[in-house]
């Protein structure tokens, strides 16, 4: 398990060049093509980092939020940009469980843009 129970980092604060995409209290899968526009328009339209997908408010650590999570990084991503993920302790967690802290380590990948495809 993961030993760090230190707190997320800050977000930006306002007008700090960066921008933030809050996940609501209560995630649903239906809500995943919404969410990747959303942040598909926040790379669009802020273009210096960080970009923060902030996680902190959501009620349930499922699977459903790991998805979210690991769609929003992969989109972030084939944009050539980072994704710095603010998330609860749980997530950390489950992540570390299933293998996918990569998700959280905010780095850009190399390689063509693309949507938020299943």
């Amino acid at each position: 398990m993961p030993d760090d129970t230190s707190a997320p980092p800050p977000l930006p604060a306002a007008g700090g060049g960066g921008s933030v995409l809050r996940l609501p209290a209560l995630l649903h899968r239906a809500a995943l093509p919404e969410l990747c526009g959303r942040l598909e328009a926040l790379l669009r339209d802020h273009t210096s980092p960080p970009v923060v997908l902030d996680a902190s408010a959501v009620e349930g650590v499922d699977a459903v939020l790991v998805e979210t999570v690991a769609r929003l990084t992969l989109l972030a991503r084939r944009h050539g940009r980072a994704l710095r993920v603010v998330a609860p302790p749980a997530l950390h967690e489950l992540l570390w469980l299933a293998g996918l802290t990569q998700l959280l380590d905010g780095r850009p990948a190399d390689g063509p843009p693309g949507g938020c495809q299943p």
